[in-house]
C-alpha cells in the first residue's frame, strides 16, 4: 500500500506505492523546488532494502525570505510551492501536512486506467537543532522503533523531541512527569548508547539484517532466551512488547521481520542473551553523563513526597473518621467533613489554628511518621472536630452578617 491520507474523508485519491525510480525522480524535483524558497531542505535516510516507497517525507527550515506564517499558512505556501492538487493539514500539529502532487507523466503508461498521485509529507521545522533531530529519529525507516523496544527497560526513551531518562516510581502515574530531558544532539546518544557512527549515519543499511545487527551493537541489547522469559526486566522479547510495539507488529513489516524472525533465532543460537547492565545502572550514568543529577532527585523526592502526603490523607487521615451510616445525618455529616479537613491542615499544614499542634519532628524529609500520625488522631480528634464545629459556626456567623450589612445598605 502506498501512502494513505487520501484514501479517505471523500477524495479518494490514489496513491499508490512508488517504484525506486519514480520515488528517487519525485524527491529530488521537491527537493529542488523548496530549495528555491528555503535554506534547508532534507528527508531522512530510507529504510533499508526499500522496493518501493508509500510517500516522500522532506522536512525543511528557514525561508528565504525571512517569512513569518502561521502553521496554516505555512502549509497553503508549501501547497502553492509544489503546485499540489490537494492537502490535508490538522489544526494543532504543527507546520505539517500531506500534499498530494501529480504522478511523473515520464512515468505514466498509455494503458494506465487511474490517475495516480503522490503523497508527499512535509514540517516545517522552527530551528535547525530540530531538524537534525527529526532526521536522526527517523531516520533507517524502522531503526527508532527497534532501538526504542530495547532501551526501553533500562528507562531511556527517545521520542520526536529528544533523548529522556525516565523516573521509574513516577512513569506509572504521569508518564510526562516522569521525564527527565538529557539531550537532542546525536551523536550524544548514539555515544551513550554505546552505537558506532561510522558512515551508518550517511547512508541506508545494505539490508534489513545488516540494520538488525547494527541495532543489537549497544550494551544495552538483550535477547532473553524462553527458559529466562518469565521474570525478565529487560531485553526486548516478542512475548513482552508493549500495546505500541504490537501495533508497530501489525502495521510495520520491518519491524514484524525483526519480532517474528529475528528474535526467534536470536533466541535459538542463544545471541544477546546475556544482560550486560540493569536500569539503575543505566539511570545513574545518565545523571552523571547529562548532569541532570539535581533535577531527577529533586522531582523523584518531590513526587515520592507528593505520594506520601495523598497517602496520608487518604488512608491514615479519612480512614480513622468512619463514614456516617446514615447519610441523612446532615449534622454528622458536616461534622465528620470538618473534622477530616481540620486533621489535614493541622497534619499536613502545620496549621496551629485548632488549638493542637502535630509536632513537626515527626515529619522527616518530607515524610511523616504514620504511627505519630494515627495516635495523633486517636488522642485529638474529638477536641479538633469540637474546634472545627466552632470555627465553621463563627464563619457562617460573620457571612450572615456581611449578607445583612449588604441588604442594609441597598434599602
Amino acid at each position: 500500500m502506498g501512502g494513505s491520507a487520501f484514501s479517505s474523508g471523500g477524495r479518494n485519491l490514489s496513491t499508490p506505492r512508488m517504484p525506486t525510480e519514480v520515488y528517487l525522480r519525485v524527491r529530488q524535483h521537491c527537493h529542488r523546488l523548496l530549495f528555491q524558497h528555503f535554506f534547508c531542505v532534507a528527508t531522512p535516510i530510507d529504510g533499508p532494502g526499500k522496493k518501493d516507497f508509500g510517500d516522500v517525507d522532506i522536512l525543511v527550515y528557514h525561508h528565504k525570505l525571512g517569512k513569518v506564517l502561521d502553521d496554516r499558512q505555512w502549509v497553503e505556501e508549501l501547497a502553492n510551492i509544489l503546485d499540489a492538487v490537494d492537502y490535508i493539514y490538522t489544526k494543532g500539529n504543527g507546520a505539517n501536512a500531506n500534499f498530494a502532487i501529480p504522478w511523473p507523466e515520464q512515468f505514466i503508461n498509455d494503458t494506465d486506467t487511474e490517475k495516480r498521485y503522490i503523497q508527499v509529507d512535509i514540517r516545517v521545522c522552527e530551528t535547525l537543532k530540530h531538524l537534525n533531530w527529526v532526521l536522526f529519529k527517523h531516520a533507517h525507516g524502522d531503526l527508532w522503533s527497534i532501538v526504542g523496544s530495547m532501551i526501553r527497560p533500562y528507562g531511556i526513551t527517545v521520542d520526536e523531541s529528544g533523548f529522556w531518562l525516565r523516573i521509574e516510581e513516577v512513569e506509572s502515574t504521569n508518564k510526562n512527569k516522569a521525564k527527565v530531558f538529557l539531550t537532542d544532539e546525536p551523536a550524544q546518544v548514539l555515544s551513550f548508547l554505546g552505537f558506532p557512527i561510522d558512515d551508518y549515519w550517511d547512508r541506508p543499511f545494505d539490508s534489513v539484517n545488516d540494520m538488525f545487527e547494527y541495532s543489537t551493537k549497544s550494551p544495552l541489547a538483550s535477547i532473553p532466551g524462553d527458559k529466562d522469559r518469565v521474570g525478565a526486566s529487560s531485553g526486548i522479547d516478542a512475548q513482552t512488547l508493549s500495546s505500541n510495539d504490537r501495533k508497530r507488529v501489525r502495521m510495520r513489516p520491518v519491524y514484524r521481520q525483526f519480532v517474528e524472525s529475528f528474535i526467534p533465532d536470536c533466541q535459538r543460537r542463544g545471541r544477546f542473551k546475556q544482560q550486560q547492565t540493569s536500569r539503575k545502572e543505566v539511570t545513574d550514568r545518565a545523571m552523571i553523563h547529562f548532569g541532570v543529577t539535581k533535577e531527577y532527585t529533586q522531582r523523584r523526592r518531590e513526587y515520592l513526597i507528593e505520594r506520601h502526603r495523598d497517602m496520608v490523607y487518604r488512608t491514615l487521615i479519612k480512614d480513622a473518621i468512619p463514614p456516617v451510616e446514615d447519610a441523612s445525618d446532615i449534622r454528622s455529616v458536616n461534622y465528620r467533613s470538618h473534622l477530616i479537613k481540620a486533621l489535614k491542615l493541622i497534619i499536613l499544614e502545620g496549621s496551629e489554628e485548632f488549638g493542637c499542634k502535630f509536632d513537626q519532628s515527626n515529619v522527616i524529609d518530607g515524610m511523616v511518621d504514620a504511627e505519630k500520625v494515627q495516635e495523633f488522631i486517636q488522642r485529638h480528634k474529638e477536641a479538633i472536630g469540637r474546634a472545627a464545629i466552632e470555627k465553621q459556626h463563627i464563619q457562617y456567623l460573620a457571612s450572615e452578617k456581611r449578607k445583612q450589612g449588604i441588604s442594609d445598605a441597598k434599602e
